[in-house]
């Protein structure tokens, strides 16, 4: 899968616990407690329990931000990803029966102020748990982020790119 056109940020952690662990803190401990902030009625309103979540996080698998513009319009392009443990046990918890896109199973509620899926990956582990403001950039961002980006060699422990010729 190609990168997406007009990248203008891309964020790619290698690993979130060795990242957590040169900083003496336990990654599984910091993910559990991002998810309960950002998932529920206070956060993304996601239809799902925060710690199903967190017991599917694979913690030794990296992390990826995309930022892109759009070929037209204003809105950028965001999706995050982590690494899942399992697609089909991620499909299961997370009641994700719909397929949004080839690969793409996507979950979160009638409330929910952003788009999630479980999607099926390469690389270090067979799924990816994909999240965008809404089903465009889950479209745009996604195969990338699922098989692209999680497929990429892994230089260091974390890496921001930023590339501002697309905002000309």
């Amino acid at each position: 899968v190609f990168a997406p056109a007009n990248v203008v940020l891309q964020g790619h952690a290698k690993s979130l616990a060795a990242t957590f662990q040169t900083l003496g803190i336990s990654a599984d401990q910091v993910v559990r407690g991002m998810l309960h902030e950002t998932l529920g009625k206070g956060g993304l309103r996601l239809d799902v329990d925060p710690d199903k979540v967190s017991a599917l996080v694979a913690t030794e698998a990296p992390l990826d931000v995309v930022v892109a513009l759009p070929d037209s319009g204003a809105d950028p392009l965001i999706a995050v990803a982590v690494g899942l443990r399992s697609v089909d046990d991620a499909k299961t918890a997370l009641n994700a029966n719909q397929e949004l896109a080839p690969g793409m199973w996507s979950f979160g509620g009638e409330k929910a102020k952003a788009v999630c899926v479980v999607a099926a990956s390469t690389g270090l582990v067979q799924g990816r748990m994909i999240c965008g403001p809404g089903e465009r950039d889950i479209k745009a961002l996604g195969p990338w982020l699922a098989r692209g980006a999680s497929s990429l060699p892994n230089v260091s422990d974390a890496s921001f790119d930023i590339d501002l010729k697309p905002v000309e």
